[in-house]
Parts: C-alpha cells; sequence; structure tokens
C-alpha cells in the first residue's frame, strides 16, 4: 500500500536525508538487538524521536509554503493579467501577507533585476520550496506567461487544483490523528502485558526452584533474562509495523515514520518498565516467608 502513493515523492529529500533514514532505521535495530534492555530501546526511541521530528517540522513547513504559494498565485495572476508585467506584479504581491512564500518571491524579485532568464526564475521557486506541487504549479504558471495565456483564468484553475490536493491531505491527517491514538494505546498494552507475562513467569520459576515444591513437581528452570530480551525485539518489531501502520493513515512519507516510532519504542520502554516493576511488587509476596510457600 505504501508503494502506491510514495508521499515522500510530493517533497525533495536529498542524499543526506536518505543517508540520515537508513542509518537511523538500521543502527537502531542493530543496537536494539545486540544491546537489549529497557534503557537501550528507551534511548533508541529519544535518537528516533529526535530525528523525526526534524522531518515532521520540515513537512509542516512545506505544507504551509503549499498553502501561502496558491494564495500567491491568486494574487500574481489578477495582477499579471491587469498589468501584463511580471516585475510589477511581483511587486505587487509582495504587499500582501504571503507568508513562507515571502522570502521564495523575493529572492525571484532580485533575481528578475539582475537579469536572470524567467524560466529558471520560476524553476528555482519550486526547487527551492521543496514541494514538487509547487514546482508543478509553477512550471504551469511559467508556461502561461510565455505562450501568451490567459494568466488570470489559469490562476484560479490551479489554486483550485492545489486546494483540492491540500484538502484531501487535511482529511487524511485528521483520520490519521484517531488511528495514530489508538496504536499507541495498544502498543503501551502490548509492552504491559508482556512484562506482567514474564513476572508470572518469573515467579512461577522461583516457587518450583524452591526445595519443598522441586520434590513433588518436576519443572526446568527458565532464562528470564532471555525471555525478557525476546519479548523486548518483539515489542521493537511491533512499533516498526505500527509507524507504517500510522505513516498510512497519516499520508506521510518514510522519513516521518521516525517520529512515530521513536513515541512508540518510549512507550513501550516506560510500559514495559512500570509494569514489571508493579507485577514484581505484587507477586514477590508469593515467595516471601509470610507468602504462599510458607503456609505450604
Amino acid at each position: 500500500m505504501y508503494l502506491l502513493y510514495r508521499p515522500e515523492n510530493y517533497i525533495r529529500y536529498n542524499v543526506i536525508d536518505k543517508l540520515l533514514l537508513t542509518l537511523a532505521i538500521s543502527l537502531s535495530i542493530i543496537f536494539s538487538i545486540i544491546y537489549t534492555s529497557y534503557i537501550v530501546l528507551m534511548v533508541t526511541g529519544i535518537v528516533l524521536l529526535g530525528v523525526g521530528l526534524r522531518y515532521r517540522i520540515y513537512e509542516n513547513k512545506i505544507n504551509r509554503i503549499e498553502r501561502h504559494f496558491l494564495l500567491f498565485i491568486r494574487y500574481f495572476s489578477r495582477n499579471c493579467a491587469i498589468v501584463s508585467n511580471l516585475k510589477e506584479s511581483l511587486m505587487a504581491v509582495l504587499r500582501g501577507d504571503l507568508g513562507d512564500v515571502k522570502p521564495l518571491i523575493k529572492r525571484s524579485l532580485n533575481r528578475l533585476n539582475f537579469g536572470i532568464n524567467k524560466e529558471k526564475i520560476f524553476r528555482l521557486i519550486g526547487d527551492e520550496s521543496g514541494s514538487v506541487l509547487v514546482s508543478m504549479l509553477s512550471k504551469v504558471l511559467y508556461e502561461t506567461i510565455s505562450m501568451g495565456g490567459n494568466v488570470m483564468i489559469i490562476g484560479e484553475i490551479l489554486s483550485k487544483i492545489g486546494d483540492s490536493v491540500l484538502n484531501i491531505r487535511s482529511r487524511k491527517e485528521q483520520n490519521g490523528r484517531a488511528f495514530e491514538t489508538s496504536i499507541y494505546a495498544l502498543q503501551t498494552a502490548s509492552a504491559g502485558v508482556s512484562a506482567a507475562l514474564i513476572s508470572i513467569v518469573g515467579m512461577l520459576n522461583n516457587i518450583f526452584s524452591t526445595q519443598n515444591v522441586s520434590t513433588v513437581f518436576s519443572f526446568s528452570e527458565v532464562n528470564i533474562d532471555m525471555i525478557s530480551r525476546i519479548f523486548l525485539i518483539i515489542l521493537l518489531i511491533l512499533s516498526f509495523t505500527n509507524r507504517i501502520a500510522i505513516t498510512l493513515a497519516y499520508c506521510k512519507s518514510l522519513y516521518v515514520s521516525l517520529y512515530f516510532i521513536g513515541i512508540l519504542i518510549i512507550l513501550s520502554s516506560i510500559s514495559y518498565h512500570i509494569v514489571l516493576i508493579l507485577t514484581g511488587n505484587i507477586f514477590k509476596e508469593l515467595v516471601s516467608p509470610s507468602g504462599l510457600l510458607q503456609t505450604t
């Protein structure tokens, strides 16, 4: 399903971003498997959360640029249809509130003053924005101007198309928030159940390993540390699979999914540790001098 829409195709990422994504995922898996403990998982989650937060902020910035660029198209197309001069149209648009797009338009106006080719100016608007949508709209806008088309009509059409695309993304994000909350709850519950099972197995291991019980029941000693490592690795795998589900629901890229997996791993490690301590204290009474074994 992810390959059907590949949201990272709508935002430009460079080679460094791709390398950072690969290193973050591979190193987190390697360290978590080799040095398996809730502390290592916690640290891994914090690192992934930090890297993913960077990309989430970046994508939110791109979304704001796309919103403001549609506003720029409306203003610019109307001014250009009346004035029929690119420089004067850009100067008129700059008087309005363009938000995050304003620096791009200022640089475009400066390039125009230095005599840079108009086609290159519009192409750089798309490249510097980091948005494929902005690049496509800029290209259509330039072709309309260069071919002598009706800029006002084309501008209205482009703004409507852009609004439709962004509204679809907004609806996907609203659905993603509800799904994200449910996944976090399920992940936390899974970690708690895993810790409770380990405590139960540890309690039974202690009971059946005592001299009074071992003479009646034959019970092989269980390696609690190994079971704990297995459960933690399972939680790590669940975190990676659940982040894909959240990413699909949000229609976000793999880069932003690092943010979701960071939260999932942190919640899992915290829930695992807290439940392990609480259940350990509860079952501790069963093997204490005043507990079950003493009365039997």
